[in-house]
């Protein structure tokens, strides 16, 4: 120890501490979104579950934490195998799920995002099909809607049979 340096320990011990927290906190944060990420899974998996605005926020923080520990792991990854506190397969394994969590929730949000804008479509149909009808002075089918009149409608102006019951199912 030199009379210039004020800690009481060498530099390469404090290193070693600074290492082991920042690899013990980087595996905490990679921890917890996988967690978070296993939960999303099952919440897009069911069919009414939504994710909540506090996870999803906490999910943002813990993203932008984790983006910039990677940095100082990166920087600091040969030291840590030096002294062997990290095992770059074990590590690999836990980025490499997390990874496919996050690639299989996207899709699952993508499926749901899809079904969401196919149930507004059949909506939106059926309902300029009942105004058009009821423009056209039709009376009701038997399914409650109004009917165009096979005579006089072309197949694409007419409504979906069964229109109604569809709407019901949504």
């Amino acid at each position: 120890m030199t009379t210039s340096d004020p800690s009481p320990f060498p530099a390469d011990v404090t290193a070693l501490a600074a290492d082991r927290a920042l690899l013990a906190e980087y595996t905490s944060v990679l921890g917890e979104l996988t967690r978070i990420a296993e939960s999303e899974r099952m919440i897009l998996r069911s069919r009414d579950g939504e994710i909540s605005p506090p996870m999803a926020a906490r999910q943002e923080r813990l993203g932008e934490r984790y983006a910039a520990l990677t940095i100082g792991l990166k920087a600091r990854a040969r030291a840590l195998y030096g002294a062997s506190l990290l095992d770059p397969a074990q590590m690999e394994r836990k980025i490499v799920y997390l990874v496919t969590l996050m690639k299989e929730n996207q899709r699952l949000m993508n499926a749901r995002k899809a079904a969401t804008a196919l149930r507004v479509e059949v909506v939106m149909r059926a309902i300029a099909e009942r105004e058009a009808a009821s423009a056209l002075g039709a009376p009701a089918n038997e399914d409650g809607a109004e009917d165009l009149g096979e005579e006089d409608a072309t197949p694409g102006d007419r409504p979906a049979r069964g229109a109604s019951s569809t709407l019901q199912r949504l």
